[in-house]
């Protein structure tokens, strides 16, 4: 395969706004929130990492060996995946996805290992590669099921040491975030059954989405370095906030002024 087409630029991308769309999308999980998402990497500029003076980029292998390409918002979630790579290329997200396409690779990670980020198949980059908007498929509701406090003695969840060290550390980070009311920490069921651990926030009135994006981003990271894995944030809105709040109680509450 052949990458050459990338050119080495010097400057740096942030990407805030795709940033914030990946957060908003994880969490609301509403069918605008896919279209703002893919409307925002569509205008954005992309990072590769790239080995010394290697015209290709670096990629990745899924367990079953099919490829994937990685591709970063910015310069510090690149190095922090790879210390040890010495350049990186810049271009705009439909154009690597077009060259993607062309070199049989069907599988795009946006920030992989540090996010906001996550996966894009095939038939969504096929339509961004040409600008356009990919089918909008219905993202599967989270279930509840019936959510503990906490939950202890599942093996896929981190120790309790590491979930109390987690707790503590949230309940700082949302001390100091006055749009937020309540916080639980509960699991969710993936539409394959699998359980996952969830931070939930319910945010007040004076939030507005902006908000809740750029809180999700300064609250996410910190968190995921404690428990080594990516964390599954929700907001509480609705029928949500009413299932978790009769019967869980809340690891953090806003005292009342």
């Amino acid at each position: 395969m052949s990458f050459n087409i990338f050119k080495r630029k010097s400057s740096s991308s942030t990407n805030d706004n795709l940033l914030n769309a990946i957060t908003v999308m994880a969490t609301a999980d509403t069918a605008q929130s896919y279209r703002d998402f893919y409307a925002a990497i569509l205008k954005s500029i992309l990072l590769l990492a790239r080995e010394n003076n290697a015209p290709s980029p670096i990629l990745l292998e899924d367990p079953s060996g099919k490829v994937i390409l990685p591709v970063f918002t910015d310069l510090e979630r690149l190095k922090k995946v790879f210390p040890d790579a010495r350049q990186s290329s810049m271009m705009s997200a439909p154009d690597i996805f077009n060259i993607a396409l062309k070199n049989s690779i069907y599988r795009v990670n946006i920030n992989p290992e540090y996010g906001p980020g996550g996966f894009l198949e095939r038939y969504e980059l096929e339509a961004l590669a040409k600008g356009e908007i990919p089918e909008l498929r219905t993202a599967a509701e989270p279930s509840l099921g019936e959510p503990n406090f906490i939950p202890t003695g599942n093996p896929k969840l981190p120790p309790q040491e590491v979930l109390d060290k987690m707790t503590e550390t949230a309940y700082s980070l949302l001390k100091i975030e006055p749009s937020i009311d309540e916080g639980y920490i509960i699991l969710t069921k993936s539409d394959k059954g699998e359980s996952r651990l969830t931070i939930a926030l319910h945010f007040n009135n004076s939030a507005n989405e902006d908000d809740k994006a750029a809180f999700s981003q300064r609250f996410v990271l910190p968190i995921e370095a404690i428990i080594g894995k990516q964390l599954n944030l929700l907001w509480l809105e609705g029928e949500r906030y009413k299932a978790v709040k009769s019967v869980v109680e809340p690891f953090y509450k806003r005292e009342a002024k």
